[in-house]
């Protein structure tokens, strides 16, 4: 079986303002085309990437020019890689369907700055490193200013595979200030019945009578955390899919 390697350069770009991004520190996730699964991928030196990641020294992502090595192997690579990300200043993307046949491709990623209601996509599966029963940080942050919306306004999960009497919370990482592990989502199934895919998330403790909870919130007089966590209940081993958080932007 084939196992060539391939180089992935896209620059994300800001269609309002017709220019390349320059964010500091957007961070991305790279999935294995139409799941959550995180794909093997390297830096331009060969050397190992864990999604999501964000600038390193070796330019991997500068002035959100994203550039990564991927091979394609039994594990995944021939179906092609999907990313979702977010810039520093909250504003969500994703391209789906980068292929072997077309390795490099988009070149741009178009970002309507201008858009202030946003939708995060957080991929979730044990095959990530997390492990069930044990709250896990996916590793991107909430934006600094914003207002994360409830179930009333399309917080929930989006499934791949399901699994029957497992659930999910989500939430806040408890070990940051304010953190709540199901401040967002509080076991919300997943096994929704078929044929659907879609979940109505279980608004957690972080939401006040279906009010928005704004991240730029305190705990005395110390900000609140940003990460987002998750924790799959006990057992789960095959449940997977997409974390849908809404927000917006001031």
């Amino acid at each position: 079986m084939s196992n060539n390697t391939y180089k992935v350069s896209v620059q994300l770009k800001d269609v309002y303002k017709q220019v390349n991004i320059n964010d500091a520190s957007p961070t991305v996730f790279v999935c294995y085309a139409g799941t959550p699964v995180l794909a093997t991928i390297t830096d331009l030196d060969g050397n190992a990437l864990t999604s999501p990641f964000q600038p390193s020294n070796n330019s991997v992502l500068t002035n959100s020019l994203i550039e990564f090595l991927y091979s394609i192997s039994a594990s995944g690579g021939e179906t092609g890689l999907d990313i979702y990300g977010i810039t520093a200043k909250g504003h969500w993307f994703e391209y789906l369907g980068i292929t072997p046949s077309n390795p490099s491709g988009p070149n741009e990623i178009n970002i309507d700055t201008s858009i202030k209601q946003w939708r995060m996509k957080i991929p979730f599966a044990i095959a990530n490193g997390a492990v069930a029963a044990t709250e896990f940080s996916c590793g991107i942050k909430l934006p600094a200013s914003a207002m994360i919306l409830d179930r009333l306004h399309g917080c929930g999960l989006l499934m791949t595979t399901i699994q029957s009497g497992k659930t999910i919370t989500a939430g806040i990482l408890s070990t940051d200030t304010g953190g709540a592990a199901a401040g967002f989502i509080n076991g919300s199934s997943l096994a929704p019945t078929a044929p659907a895919l879609l979940v109505t998330g279980t608004n957690g403790s972080l939401f006040s009578t279906n009010a928005p909870y704004n991240t730029d919130s305190e705990t005395g007089s110390a900000a609140n955390g940003l990460d987002v966590s998750y924790t799959l209940s006990s057992g789960t081993t095959t449940a997977q899919g997409f974390i849908l958080l809404p927000y917006m932007l001031p």
